[in-house]
């Protein structure tokens, strides 16, 4: 007896700490890479709205070295990538075109050539090619050659305009049925989902939802290269970190909510019990506070321009808030938040539009512990992006471009009058 009350206040201990361990909006002090931002093709820095770095690529960034990093971007499928490194005072060092395929850690390229393909280390300073071999000997590859996972040395791709999907080990150049595999139809196009990565699949990639045509919802463990079959029934789930899933077993979204620990999937942690109204599961990360505690989800009323902006502590089941005339963004924004007309800035902090009269309109901020609702300009914001570890958001409002203090509370216009330009913070890979 003494023994099982010591596991339920073991796991009633344990949830709040998975759930609020994700992401950190702090951590550790800012650097000043945590100040940029990419306006169009210019890097700033939103302290003083200066330019950076002209001319620069804007599709993907890493650190290389100690405090130098890299951007890259690929306008193609295959043998159109552009990449420059800049060291630690922003000064261009290196600018070359990237052969073939560039591996998600930047260290080694995928080519093709003579109907195989072929792997070189990459110098990320100087983009100098070294060590080139041959990784398959089938000679039948064509060009259109598409990888959709990259985890590690494993990479599924298809292959010209079939539906088939292999998995590649990049080490010893084996090549297998993905499909087979994961016990996908060859008939279904995508095993590999698209619908939000951080979502259905974990965010480091190394768990992957197979989307079978089964009755239970799998997984494929890329890091132990096994099927995990049938861990749940279908129902709604999404990911609070790399390893732990919350998953409704209820299909109405109402119930209990699990904790599963995808490390061993058989063990499960009782989660909270929505008591107030079935929990809208999230569609992308963004819907999650930056701490994991917090749901802002959506709820579709008949009028499709309106909708319930409902906030839940996902660590009580309570319902923080409940808001109308939340409108989704009608039209895309350059990289700005996929259509969605909030955000968090913090681990309680949730900026948002508000349609309504002229007193209830407009861009406001909601603190989810203090339930204090404060409008920040009656000019409602396009979108927004966030630079999370320095409190600050920019976003488009009545042709200008805001810069918003969380820290301060303070409200500054940086660009009035201007075109919207695609915003996208500085994120490394």
């Amino acid at each position: 007896m003494m023994n099982s009350i010591r596991v339920i206040l073991f796991l009633f201990l344990l949830l709040p700490s998975l759930i609020i361990s994700g992401q950190s909006p702090t951590g550790s002090s800012p650097s000043r890479f945590d100040y940029y931002f990419f306006l169009g093709n210019e890097l700033k820095d939103i302290r003083d709205f200066s330019t950076v770095i002209e001319n620069i690529p804007v599709a993907s960034a890493k650190k290389i070295g100690r405090d130098s990093f890299l951007v890259c971007s690929f306008r193609g499928s295959y043998n159109s990538g552009e990449c420059k490194s800049y060291d630690h005072h922003n000064q261009l060092i290196g600018h070359f075109a990237v052969p073939g395929f560039l591996a998600p850690d930047y260290r080694y390229t995928i080519e093709l050539q003579d109907g195989d393909l072929w792997i070189s280390k990459i110098n990320p300073f100087s983009g100098a090619l070294s060590g080139k071999r041959q990784l398959t000997q089938l000679g039948i590859f064509e060009r259109y050659f598409h990888w959709q996972h990259w985890y590690k040395d494993l990479i599924v791709f298809s292959e010209g305009t079939t539906n088939y999907q292999y998995m590649l080990n990049v080490n010893t150049g084996e090549i297998i049925n993905y499909k087979e595999l994961v016990g996908v139809p060859d008939n279904r196009t995508y095993p590999i989902t698209g619908r939000g990565k951080d979502i259905y699949d974990s965010s480091n990639g190394r768990f992957v939802n197979t989307d079978a045509a089964g009755d239970g919802v799998s997984f494929y463990d890329f890091e132990r290269q096994e099927l995990i079959a049938d861990v749940f029934k279908p129902s709604f789930f999404f990911w609070l970190d790399n390893t732990h899933l919350m998953h409704n077993p209820t299909i109405d979204q109402g119930g209990p909510i699990e904790i599963i620990d995808m490390e061993n999937p058989q063990h499960r942690e009782p989660g909270m019990t929505i008591h107030q109204q079935p929990i809208v599961f999230p569609r992308t990360r963004k819907e999650l506070s930056l701490n994991n505690r917090y749901l802002c989800s959506l709820e579709n009323l008949l009028d499709p321009n309106r909708n319930i902006c409902t906030i839940t502590d996902l660590t009580t089941g309570e319902i923080k808030l409940w808001e109308n005339d939340i409108k989704l963004l009608s039209k895309p924004l350059g990289m700005i938040n996929d259509f969605l007309p909030f955000q968090w800035i913090s681990g309680h902090h949730l900026i948002y539009v508000k349609q309504g009269d002229l007193l209830q309109q407009g861009t406001w901020l909601y603190n989810a512990e203090t339930h204090q609702k404060t409008r920040i300009t009656p000019y409602k914001a396009e979108g927004f992006t966030v630079l999370e570890k320095v409190g600050m958001v920019l976003f488009y409002a009545n042709k200008t471009l805001y810069r918003y203090n969380l820290n301060g509370n303070q409200l500054d216009p940086l660009v009035e009058n201007t075109r919207t330009l695609p915003l996208k913070p500085l994120r490394f890979q």
